[in-house]
């Protein structure tokens, strides 16, 4: 009778109460899986940003060297302009002396000849100098090409 109804409505409810704790701990479970998968990929991305920071902080320093060379490129050849147009004066000095007198014009052009000569170094050694900066300042562009290139390459694959 009713103890039976009874036993059979307790049986009942235990089992549906084991059915939902079981549930409750496959989900548990599957919960657990995402969540280390969810930390895994959160750290891989953590690690990716610092090496991504990492070489945008060697491709600002390249630009910050670039930008330094360049500028004392620009101030070499500058000074370089300044001692061509000091020689172009003496030469045009020459030229009026050599004008006004030929005698005190074959001396003076020998002053300016001399002075000239003594320019002539300074320009050479100048020059050279501006070609060194250049060959290590067009190294340095490749260097920030291949630092670029790296950093391309990183975003792109940070963003699939």
């Amino acid at each position: 009778g009713n103890a039976a109804r009874l036993e059979m409505a307790l049986v009942s409810e235990d089992a549906r109460l084991r059915t939902a704790l079981t549930r409750l701990s496959d989900l548990a479970v599957q919960v657990a899986g995402a969540s280390a998968e969810t930390y895994s990929l959160a750290s891989q991305t953590e690690n990716e940003l610092r090496q991504q920071r990492g070489e945008t902080d060697m491709t600002a320093t390249a630009v910050t060297q670039m930008t330094a060379l360049i500028s004392e490129v620009a101030g070499r050849v500058q000074h370089t302009a300044e001692e061509a147009t000091t020689a172009n004066a003496l030469a045009d000095d020459g030229d009026r002396v050599a004008a006004s007198s030929h005698e005190a014009a074959a001396e003076e052009q020998a002053h300016v000849a001399e002075d000239i000569a003594r320019q002539v170094p300074c320009i050479a050694v100048t020059t050279d100098s501006n070609v060194s900066k250049a060959d290590l300042t067009m190294q340095r562009g490749r260097d920030l090409e291949c630092a670029a290139n790296g950093l391309r390459a990183l975003v792109e694959r940070f963003n699939r």
